[in-house]
C-alpha cells in the first residue's frame, strides 16, 4: 500500500468517527417534540386531550333555548305603506328568524304567538328542525281586530315549560305596528322578565304610531344594563335584519336580569 493510500484510508476512518460523534450528541441534546414527553421506559405516553375532551360545565352542555315570536296581526298589519303590506313584511321577518335560529342554535325551540285584540298560538314550542311547520304556521297568518299586548304576552309566557332544569334561555320577540288598545301589561311582562328576554320591535308608519314608551317599559335590559332591548324599524328589508340578529344573540345575551330598576 502506498503512503499515499494509507492516508486517505485514515482519513476516511476519521470522518466516519467524527460523524458518528456528530449524531450522537445532536441525539443527546434533542428536545422532545411536541406532545410526546420523554418517560421512563415501560411507561405509557399519557394521550392528550382532543377538543371533544375538554370538559364542558354540565349548565352549558344541557342547556335549552327557547324562543317565541309574538307577532301582531291586528287590521293595521294590512296596511298597503310596506309591500305588499305589513304583515307580509313581518311574516319575512320571521320566516328569516326561524331559518337563522335554526342555522345558529340546531337544538333551539321556537313557537308563535299571532295576537290582535286575543291571542292565539300559532304554533307551539317545536324543535326548531322542524322548521316546515313552522314557517307553514307563519304563513297562515291572517289580520284583524285590535292591539292587546297583555294577551300577547300571557300567551307567550303559557308556552314556555314551567321547569328550568335543565337551564333554559329564553326570548321573546314582540313586533307591534300601533297602541295598545287592551289592558296594562306591565305586571304580565314583569313576571315574564322573571326567567326570559323580552325584545320588543316597533315597525312601519312612524316611531309616533308605534307605542314607544310601553313597549320601552315591556323590554328587558340588555346585557350591560344600559340600554332597553327596544326598536324602531321603518323599513321592511331593516326588519328582516333586525329579526335576524336577534335569531343569533349568543346565549348570554339572553340572560333575565328583572333586579334592574325601571326606567
Amino acid at each position: 500500500m502506498s503512503l499515499d493510500q494509507f492516508a486517505k484510508k485514515i482519513e476516511g476512518l476519521l470522518t466516519d468517527v467524527f460523524q458518528g460523534a456528530t449524531r450522537a450528541l445532536a441525539k443527546k441534546h434533542q428536545a422532545p417534540q411536541r406532545g410526546q414527553p420523554q418517560l421512563p421506559s415501560g411507561t405509557e405516553s399519557p394521550r392528550l386531550p382532543l377538543e371533544e375532551d375538554v370538559e364542558i360545565p354540565e349548565d352549558d352542555f344541557d342547556a335549552v333555548r327557547e324562543c317565541v315570536l309574538v307577532l301582531d296581526v291586528s287590521s293595521s298589519m294590512k296596511t298597503f305603506d310596506w309591500k305588499p303590506s305589513r304583515l307580509a313584511a313581518a311574516q319575512a321577518a320571521a320566516r328569516e328568524f326561524a331559518i337563522a335560529l335554526a342555522e345558529s342554535t340546531p337544538n333551539a325551540f321556537l313557537g308563535v304567538i299571532a295576537y290582535e285584540s286575543n291571542a292565539r298560538i300559532a304554533c307551539e314550542l317545536l324543535p326548531v328542525r322542524q322548521l316546515e311547520h313552522i314557517i307553514n304556521a307563519i304563513e297562515s297568518l291572517e289580520a284583524y281586530g285590535g292591539t292587546g299586548f297583555a294577551a300577547a304576552l300571557q300567551a307567550a309566557e303559557k308556552l314556555f315549560p314551567k321547569t328550568q332544569s335543565p337551564p333554559r334561555y329564553r326570548q321573546v320577540v314582540m313586533l307591534s305596528d300601533g297602541h295598545n288598545n287592551g289592558p296594562n301589561p306591565i305586571e304580565i311582562a314583569e313576571n315574564l322578565k322573571e326567567f326570559a328576554v323580552i325584545e320588543c320591535v316597533g315597525c312601519a308608519g312612524t316611531p309616533q304610531s308605534v307605542d314607544e314608551e310601553l313597549m320601552m317599559e315591556i323590554a328587558s335590559w340588555n346585557e350591560t344594563g344600559t340600554e332597553k332591548r327596544y326598536r324602531w324599524v321603518g323599513e321592511p328589508q331593516e326588519l328582516t335584519r333586525h329579526f335576524v340578529r336577534l335569531a343569533r344573540r349568543p346565549l348570554l345575551e339572553l340572560t333575565p336580569r328583572p333586579s334592574l330598576p325601571r326606567r
